[in-house]
């Protein structure tokens, strides 16, 4: 018999593809949390709520280099790493709360999630994003 293993999707990409779009990065009060954190949770199953309490279907498909400070301290200067979700319906920018089903992550508030250009999407494998501080 032979085992045939899936080919594991990248962990992290490359986005600075991404650098040329103007959005805030998103700044908690409490801590932020790490890019190891949001790695372990690639491959899972999330929701966005947004403020009507709705839950949107995600996938936390990665971890966004977007340059040199992705071990950099939080809320110090530019962004420091982004994250791609892929949301099988479509769903409007905006802000939305960040709820990932295995408990990878603690729930995030107020997340400023923006689409993903139309021309990278394929590329990238994910069709929405937001950038950590």
């Amino acid at each position: 018999m032979r085992l045939r293993l899936r080919r594991p999707s990248p962990v992290v990409l490359d986005g600075r593809i991404l650098a040329g779009l103007r959005m805030k990065p998103w700044t908690p009060a409490g801590p932020i949390p790490s890019v190891f954190e949001f790695a372990q949770a690639c491959g899972h199953a999330a929701a966005l709520v947004d403020a009507a309490g709705r839950r949107l279907k995600v996938r936390v498909v990665a971890v966004l280099y977007l340059g040199s400070r992705i071990f950099a301290g939080a809320g110090e200067g530019p962004a420091r790493f982004g994250v791609l979700l892929h949301a099988r319906r479509a769903v409007a920018a905006g802000h939305y709360d960040l709820d990932v089903a295995d408990g990878r992550l603690a729930y995030l508030n107020d997340v400023p999630v923006a689409a993903v250009p139309r021309a990278l999407v394929r590329k990238l494998g994910g069709n929405l994003h937001f950038r950590v501080g």
